[in-house]
């Protein structure tokens, strides 16, 4: 896994036209009015916020799916086949915490 710091007023002048963009996006607020942040794609830097304090589920649902199909299998009388699918696109996760990256790492 790499690890790259970027300076603050360089990271919008960055831009991944060939990777999956995921970073901390309001989704709601909460009953006192407290924002609600999850991990998600984006396709601009203008939709993400990193001034976020939690999330409401961690990053780790990118490494760790809750549910992957990693196969599925059609039967037709006596022959069957076979559909595998991989994702090959590269992810980039952006305004991960030091601690989650370092237990990602780990």
């Amino acid at each position: 896994m790499l690890f790259k710091t970027i300076k603050k007023q360089d990271f919008f002048d960055f831009y991944f036209p060939d990777f999956q963009c995921i970073g901390p996006k309001k989704v709601g607020t909460d009953n006192n009015g407290k924002p609600i942040y999850q991990f998600l794609p984006f396709s601009s830097f203008d939709e993400i916020d990193l001034d976020y304090e939690t999330t409401e589920y961690s990053a780790k649902t990118y490494f760790l799916p809750y549910k992957e199909t990693l196969s599925s299998f059609n039967f037709q009388d006596d022959n069957w086949t076979q559909k595998i699918e991989y994702r090959t696109r590269p992810r980039v996760i952006i305004g991960l915490r030091w601690a989650v990256a370092h237990a990602l790492a780990a």
